[in-house]
This record gives structure tokens, C-alpha cells and sequence, in this order.
């Protein structure tokens, strides 16, 4: 404000020097696109990664490029001041500009006047920016809570790294709620609504962050098939609490609409028409916010909004869960490797083809006659493997025996006790996951669905057998053995009976004994 009454202080001794210039509104414009265009976190984001100068220049090539850089930015105000003059004859901007209150350098006298006006004025909006910064803070609150327990440091930390995340979180929470606002042209049922989904976005990211170390994504949305499952994986008490909360919103969103309906404007349908126009065009902007010099990337850079594709609950926690969400809509699978070519994998494939034939001449075994059985367990490990842990008797001395009689040895798992269909898709595959794009946390319900062929160890095989006793709605195990040519998928409700579903205590899965014993029937 202040850089701004400067320019207002130099256009009045312009006025008074130039006496022709008191008849102009240019100058007006050009100050204040000038001081907005300067302003701009887009802009000064651009210039400090785009345009900054190098400490070994000469002090004549330093003086050369200020110079440049200034007349470029020049050149651009006078641009947009051009454009704006024109466009300000237009009636309905004409209006806008009427109505701003700052039309000279004295008008700043009357700021605290005018600032309260504009208040009265515009508190409905001003209601929903307050709640777009309310919720916002939550729920990048509730991120840290998730993990660890409260401090006063967590408030410090979120205010001091994570402001330009939350003014874009902010702006991005006003226009959901102006899309839904011109969508049923109904302030206090778009603004309930907004909030209601700010409370679900909040209540979700805190359970998944909690039950599975990481926060909500573009991925899970995959999961709708299969919301019985995740419904009993959430205590009553929430599922409870969550009804009733619906129930609050919709009754209070009824009695405001009825007492508090004539408060605000009822647009027409070409305004609205207008609004949902522009809204659409801001939202489709996050499936490029990962494409360098896009525009959106350009904001999210601006705003401070950190990828943190590696760790999603420090994105989480730093971004919001929104922004982090939207982070990851732009989905790139994997960064092409250089020298990538379809003759280079050819030649790579001929050359192992030859060492196979080599190796395999000696060889009196086949595939063809050979079974082979993927375990993949998460409640399975050999606890003597512990760093100064010792367990007597040894829990597992059957496959301890085995490992000294035949091949055996360790592999390295990406995930443990969880994260089970990544380990599946590694195991099947032959892949490892760490070759992906950090955007492509779950290839089951990212990348194989894409995929026209999906090759898999399984095509070695004529018969190929699956069994997860438990419901296979999650990650999209149905759609992916059938791509990976799974013959037969024994999983609970499957039109394959499983024989034995016996259960430890209270647990609500199926035992290992049984799912073992289900396997050996199959094989036999």
C-alpha cells in the first residue's frame, strides 16, 4: 500500500507538471497495474526463478540487464494498461470501475472510512474467505495431530512455512463455493455444503493418516466400490457422529435459506452461466500442475506449494490435504530414461535370449511342469532377525531346515505391514516400484488399468491361481488379475468357495493356517 500511495504521490506531481495529463486516465491505470503487476506472488516467483542475475557478471553486463528487465516490464504495463483501457469501456466493467473507491491520491485519507464501508458491504464473502482460512488451518493441524501429539510449535510452524498454501487453499475453497453458489443460486445451502466437505476432507485425512501413514489421494477415489469394506474398517462413533452432523448442516442450511434468504443478490442465469464457466476453467488447471511453465505450475510455485511426492504426510501437513490432493491429479508414470529406445530394449532382449539358450542347454527342468507359489504376508516375520533379539525355542524351524537344504535367501520389501497390493504388483511384475513417478504411489488402480498389455511372471504359466481371503473390492484386485490372466480369483463372495475361513480369536481375517490349507487344496 504504501509502494502504491507513491505512485499516486508521483502521478500528482505528473498532473501538476503536465497539464495535459489532467485530462488522461492512463496515468491512473498504469500506477496501479504497475503496482499490482509487481506485486503479484506469480510475478515475483517467475522473476526470482526465471530472471535472477549472476554474481560473476561485470558491473556494466549487471547495469546492461536491469536495464533490459525494465524496459521489459515496462513494455508489459503499458501493455495491460492498453488492454484494460479498452475493456474498461465495456458497461459491465465500466460499472466495476466506477464503483472502485479509490479514484486519487486523496481518496487514501479516506481509507479506514472506505475499508469499513467495503466490509459492510461484502460480508458475505468475507464469511466465506473466513471459513476458506478456518478450515484450511484445521485441517493442516489435524495432519500434524495425526502423527504426533499437540504443541504450540505446531501453530508457529503452519503460520510460519505455510502461508502461501494457505491463501491458495483459501482461494481455491471460495471458488468451490462460488461454482456451487451459481450452480442452485442459494448462498446459505452453497456455503454449508462447502463447509460440510471441508469437515469430511478433515475427518478422512485424519483417519487415513492414522491408519495408513499417509494422507488422501487421487488414488483412493478408486475405493467407492468398495465403501461397505472401509465403513467397517471406522469406529460407529464416527459413522454416528458424521450422520448427525449431516443431519445439522442440511436443517441449518433450510432455516437460514428461509430467514436469511433475502440477504444477499439472486443471480441471473447469464451471470451464473458465466461464474460456472470460470470456475470449470480454474479447477481443470490442477491436471497441470506438474507440467513445468504451465500456468498452474506457475501458481503453485508462486504460492510456495512443495511437491513432497516422497513423503505425502509431510506434503500433507505443509501443503494441506487439498492442495496435496491436487498435487497428485497430475499423474506422470515414470521419467524416460536416457538412450530410451524401442531398438535399444530390442537389443537388450536379444542379448539375454542368447545368455538364457546358454544357460538353459545344461538345464533338464521346465516351467511348463513346475509349480510355484507367491506368499505374500504381512503378518509373517522371523522375529531371531531382530538386532540383539533372541527367541527359544526358534518359531520357525520348519522353513529354517528348508532354507539349508534348498535355494533360499532374503528379498528387500519397499513396504511393511501394509501397502500389500504395491508389494503384489513388485512380486508379479518383476518392477520395482522406486522406478515410477513419485505422482504413481499405487500402480493397481493408476497404471495398470491403462496399460493395453500388462506383462506379468504369470505369462509364464498356462494355469494361474489367485487367493486373497478377504474382500477384493480395494485397489482394484478384480480388474487387475483378470488383466494379469489369473484363471481362477478365490476371494470372499468370489464364485470360487473358499473351503477354510477359520479365525484367530476375534480377529476379522482369515488366519494363515487356513489361507495355507486353501492352498494346498488347490495345488493337490
Amino acid at each position: 500500500m504504501i509502494s502504491f500511495a507513491i505512485f499516486g504521490v508521483l502521478i500528482q506531481i505528473s498532473r501538476i507538471s503536465f497539464f495535459n495529463l489532467n485530462k488522461a486516465h492512463w496515468p491512473n491505470w498504469f500506477a496501479m497495474i504497475a503496482y499490482f503487476v509487481s506485486c503479484l506472488p506469480i510475478v515475483t516467483s517467475f522473476l526470482n526463478e526465471s530472471f535472477s542475475i549472476k554474481e560473476n557478471l561485470s558491473s556494466l553486463e549487471w547495469l546492461l540487464l536491469i536495464v533490459i528487465y525494465l524496459v521489459v516490464f515496462i513494455v508489459l504495463v503499458t501493455c495491460l494498461t492498453a488492454i484494460f483501457a479498452i475493456i474498461s469501456r465495456f458497461k459491465i466493467f465500466k460499472r466495476v470501475i466506477d464503483d472502485f473507491p479509490i479514484k486519487k491520491f486523496s481518496d487514501f485519507t479516506q481509507l479506514p472510512q472506505l475499508f469499513q464501508k467495503k466490509i459492510r458491504d461484502n460480508w458475505r464473502i468475507l464469511l466465506v474467505i473466513c471459513n476458506g482460512v478456518l478450515f484450511t488451518f484445521v485441517q493442516m493441524f489435524i495432519s500434524y495431530l495425526a502423527t504426533t501429539s499437540f504443541s504450540i510449535e505446531i501453530v508457529k510452524n503452519i503460520f510460519k512455512t505455510s502461508s502461501g498454501p494457505i491463501l491458495l487453499s483459501t482461494i481455491i475453497f471460495t471458488c468451490f463455493f462460488w461454482l456451487l453458489y451459481s450452480l442452485i443460486n442459494r448462498f446459505w445451502s452453497a456455503l454449508l455444503f462447502t463447509i460440510g466437505v471441508s469437515i469430511f476432507i478433515t475427518v478422512a485425512e485424519f483417519l487415513k493418516i492414522s491408519l495408513r501413514d499417509e494422507p488422501i489421494l487421487p488414488a483412493d477415489l478408486s475405493m467407492v466400490t468398495a465403501l461397505s469394506e472401509i465403513a467397517k474398517m471406522i469406529s460407529p462413533v464416527i459413522i454416528v457422529a458424521a450422520s448427525i452432523l449431516i443431519i445439522i448442516l442440511i436443517a441449518a442450511s433450510l432455516i437460514l435459506q428461509k430467514h436469511l434468504g433475502g440477504m444477499y443478490p439472486q443471480y441471473t442465469w447469464k451471470k451464473r452461466g458465466l461464474i460456472i464457466v470460470l470456475m470449470l476453467i480454474f479447477f481443470t488447471g490442477g491436471f497441470w500442475v506438474n507440467h513445468e511453465n504451465s500456468l498452474p505450475y506457475i501458481v503453485f510455485k508462486a504460492f510456495n506449494v512443495s511437491s513432497w511426492f516422497y513423503d505425502q504426510t509431510t506434503g500433507a501437513k505443509m501443503n494441506g490435504p487439498v492442495l496435496q490432493f491436487i498435487n497428485n491429479l497430475d499423474v506422470k508414470i515414470m521419467d524416460r530414461p536416457a538412450g530410451y529406445s524401442r531398438v535399444k530394449i530390442q537389443s537388450i532382449m536379444a542379448k539375454y535370449d542368447r545368455q538364457a539358450k546358454v544357460i538353459n542347454r545344461k538345464r533338464t527342468n521346465s516351467l511348463s511342469n513346475q509349480t510355484i507359489i507367491f506368499v505374500l504376508s504381512e503378518s509373517f516375520s522371523n522375529p531371531n532377525r531382530i538386532p540383539e533379539m533372541k527367541v527359544t525355542p526358534n518359531p520357525m524351524p520348519y522353513l529354517s531346515n528348508l532354507e539349508k537344504t534348498t535355494d533360499s535367501g532374503l528379498m528387500l520389501s519397499s513396504g511393511y505391514g501394509g501397502g500389500t497390493a504395491n508389494m503384489e504388483w513388485q512380486a508379479l511384475t518383476g518392477l520395482s516400484i522406486s522406478n515410477l513417478s513419485p505422482t504413481l504411489p499405487t500402480p493397481y488402480t493408476q497404471l495398470v488399468p491403462q496399460q493395453k498389455t500388462a506383462p506379468a511372471f504369470t505369462n509364464l504359466f498356462d494355469s494361474k491361481i489367485a487367493i486373497h481371503p478377504f474382500n477384493a473390492s480395494l485397489y482394484n484386485r478384480k480388474q487387475v488379475f483378470k488383466k494379469f490372466g489369473f484363471n481362477r480369483f478365490y476371494y470372499e463372495g468370489s464364485k470360487y468357495k473358499i473351503s477354510y475361513k477359520k479365525r484367530l480369536g476375534t480377529s476379522p481375517y482369515v488366519s494363515d493356517d487356513s489361507a495355507y490349507k486353501q492352498t494346498m487344496k488347490i495345488v493337490n
